[in-house]
């Protein structure tokens, strides 16, 4: 008995680093992290950890020869906390179980090696679908806190192309305008009651640095006389990726759209109707994911687990999976319970996603 756990301890970490590496290639999300260097094992933290998000930057003044200039130190970041979240996958097989498939290590090993992949399967595509969690929600205290967890709106009326946020994400708001200015000179605002131009127009970084952008689809402000996604699909998206590309700075070849089933069909059908064919994105296709497309500079892809009606666009260098232990899945040696008569089998994982709220937009029919 000790000779066999022995034997199937000793093969663990072979296997379940084999399906680690499966976990991340077989999620354009993960293994666009993992090329960026942003899947960080051994994660430093107690209980919570605190991280910095600056929300400002020191005022720029103009200044004439012989002016006074003024010294005043600056705070210019605001303090998160961030919570631990973690799974964890379980098998068991009898004594008896053991004796009837066979003697021997080459048979006692092949079936361990169903058992850990059976639950690192599990693990692999439950941790692609937490990237779409609100892990604030009630009964997701346990759950990685996904995308959802600062989706909550508060304003969207049928006119507005976009709604406000309004939520709360690592204790700190999501909610516009808690700082600084941001200009009002459109005539058609894109959110009436926000009545401010934002996310077109200028303004300061501490109006919208924890804010993510919610685009209404179903709206009709967008010009096409249409309130569906297929008419307005095409608007929507180029101008998301505009907000986000304008508001932080960033390059769109590291946005990710990741929509349901049935906005991608509706994607492709537009395009199709308009004869234009979108060639795959370039660096999803040099990870294994040929049926990504390319629309302006942004990849696009439909996964399982997006809620209907539902997509997202993430600048992938601003996401981070942390991970407290060494391994993505790491697993418990194999322990002989006398009670049940068999052997334990677990695995597990402890972490969570790390998001910057301004550098996520979501899609949705809001109104």
């Amino acid at each position: 008995m000790d000779e066999w756990i022995g034997i199937v301890n000793a093969a663990a970490p072979k296997y379940l680093k084999t399906v680690a590496d499966e976990t991340v290639r077989g999620d354009l999300n993960l293994a666009m992290l993992e090329r960026r260097g942003l899947i960080t094992l051994n994660y430093l933290g107690s209980h919570t950890t605190e991280f910095r998000l600056k929300w400002k930057k020191p005022p720029v003044e103009s200044y004439g020869d012989g002016g006074i200039v003024q010294y005043e130190r600056r705070d210019l970041h605001k303090v998160g906390k961030i919570d631990w979240r973690g799974y964890q996958a379980t098998d068991f097989m009898t004594i008896k179980e053991k004796e009837m498939i066979g003697k021997g290590d080459y048979v006692i090993v092949n079936r361990y090696k169903d058992i850990i992949p059976n639950l690192t399967d599990a693990a692999r595509e439950q941790i692609g679908l937490e990237l779409y969690v609100d892990g604030g929600a009630a009964g997701n205290e346990n759950r990685f806190c996904g995308m959802e967890t600062f989706c909550a709106t508060g304003s969207c009326a049928a006119g507005d192309i976009i709604a406000t946020p309004s939520d709360t994400y690592f204790t700190l708001s999501t909610a516009l305008s808690q700082g600084g200015t941001w200009s009002a000179n459109l005539t058609t605002k894109p959110n009436a009651t926000h009545a401010y131009d934002w996310p077109e127009g200028t303004g300061t970084s501490e109006w919208d640095y924890n804010s993510p952008k919610l685009a209404n689809w179903s709206s009709t402000g967008w010009g096409t006389g249409s309130t569906s996604w297929e008419d307005n699909c095409e608007r929507c998206l180029r101008r998301v990726a505009q907000w986000l590309a304008q508001t932080t700075g960033a390059k769109r070849k590291s946005f990710l759209a990741t929509l349901s089933g049935d906005l991608m069909t509706g994607f492709k059908d537009h395009m199709s109707a308009k004869q234009r064919v979108l060639v795959p994105a370039k660096e999803a296709e040099d990870l294994g994911f040929p049926d990504t497309l390319n629309f302006e500079g942004v990849a696009i892809q439909s996964s399982y687990g997006v809620p209907a009606n539902t997509g997202y666009i993430v600048n992938m260098d601003n996401v981070e999976l942390a991970i407290l232990g060494s391994e993505l899945i790491s697993s418990l040696p194999v322990t002989w319970d006398p009670n049940s008569f068999g052997w334990k089998f677990a695995i597990y994982t402890f972490g969570n996603f790390i998001f910057r709220p301004r550098h996520v937009a979501k899609v949705k029919n809001y109104a």
